[in-house]
């Protein structure tokens, strides 16, 4: 999960609304 927390943070910029959509699903 650590993992794909990171990158999902890299992506913040490209992906800043499907971010906190999965961080959502993730948590």
């Amino acid at each position: 999960v650590g993992r794909r927390l990171f990158v999902k943070i890299s992506r913040v910029d490209e992906d800043k609304n499907d971010l906190i959509i999965s961080e959502r699903e993730a948590w």
